[in-house]
């Protein structure tokens, strides 16, 4: 009944934080990487250690973007939730569609987010933040590293807006 179809949702919501809240430590782990490969006086050995992390970091926020709910489907794919909504590339290859459960007579409530929300759609793309962190700390480039910390800022506080805006839905359902 609607009783279930409402707990179900509340799940996915629940994991769709769960997801949000991996790739938003991931992010804030690279910000302060980023600031540390920053620093003039590192070698660039030493950056490529960073950049290391900063990979490792963007794969757990993959795995976290694609993560799929309790029945299967993937938390982040729109409307297409039986294939992975990211790429290995950290392209969005889901939809920008929503899910939407009967809330009272004639009314609706939706009851998902979609992938666009790591996406420069909503900000900066996520995986091409993580990505041109890394390339830098690779190329040896203090500057462009200190220059990434705008972007992974940005990252972030998208982060916490999806989370803001799932934590919304989930309150709404509990009315």
């Amino acid at each position: 009944g609607r009783g279930g179809v409402i707990a179900r949702s509340n799940e996915r919501l629940a994991a769709t934080d769960g997801a949000l809240a991996t790739i938003g430590g991931a992010l804030a782990r690279a910000k302060e990487l980023a600031i540390e490969g920053g620093n003039e006086t590192l070698t660039a050995t030493q950056r490529v250690g960073i950049a290391v992390e900063i990979r490792q970091l963007r794969e757990a926020a993959l795995a976290a973007a694609n993560a799929r709910a309790s029945d299967g489907e993937y938390l982040f794919a729109g409307s297409l939730g039986a294939a992975e909504p990211f790429d290995p590339a950290g392209v969005y290859v889901g939809d920008a569609s929503v899910r939407a459960i009967e809330s009272s007579e004639g009314g609706s409530q939706i009851v998902t987010l979609d992938g666009t929300v790591l996406t420069a759609a909503s900000g900066v793309d996520v995986f091409a933040a993580f990505d041109g962190l890394a390339s830098r700390l690779e190329a040896n480039d203090p500057a462009g590293v200190r220059a990434s910390i705008g972007g992974l800022d940005t990252a972030i506080g998208q982060l916490a807006a999806a989370r803001s805006e799932g934590g919304a839905l989930s309150a709404a359902l509990l009315v």
